[in-house]
């Protein structure tokens, strides 16, 4: 079972869910869910794992990956990251701040997931439907 730490101290708003992510036109290519917050935030790592693909993504501004036991979450648009590829990262570990980095509208945090199915292929999902607000 898939459990995931919220990744913020305090509860903030979602400015986009996993569904209109993925009812864009284009869809999205990283559906997920984004949580407004003010820029500098901390963002807590929301499972643990090894910080993957650390690094500058148009879309994604400053971001990066953590693969976690048969998932991955995508976090994006930082305006700091505290991690460097290869580190591993406990949940709750802070990994950087939010920020307004590559094509944002203002400052969020984007966060996606991906589960690994029982045929071993990871998939979408909504990360909303694994955690619990603080």
């Amino acid at each position: 079972m898939v459990n995931l730490t919220y990744p913020f101290a305090t509860e903030k708003r979602i400015t986009s869910s996993f569904d209109a992510h993925k009812a864009r036109t284009p869809p999205s290519t990283a559906p997920g869910t984004d949580f407004g917050a003010n820029r500098g935030t901390p963002i807590r790592a929301p499972i643990a794992g090894d910080i993957v693909g650390c690094h500058w993504r148009d879309g994604g501004g400053r971001s990066l990956w953590i693969y976690g036991e048969g998932v991955k979450v995508y976090v994006a648009h930082m305006s700091q990251v505290s991690r460097l590829n290869g580190e591993r990262v406990r949940a709750g570990q802070k990994v950087g701040e939010v920020g307004t980095t590559g094509h944002s509208t203002g400052p969020h945090l984007h966060l996606s997931l991906q589960v690994k199915n029982n045929r071993g292929v990871y998939a979408w999902a909504d990360p909303m439907d694994y955690m619990t607000a603080p």
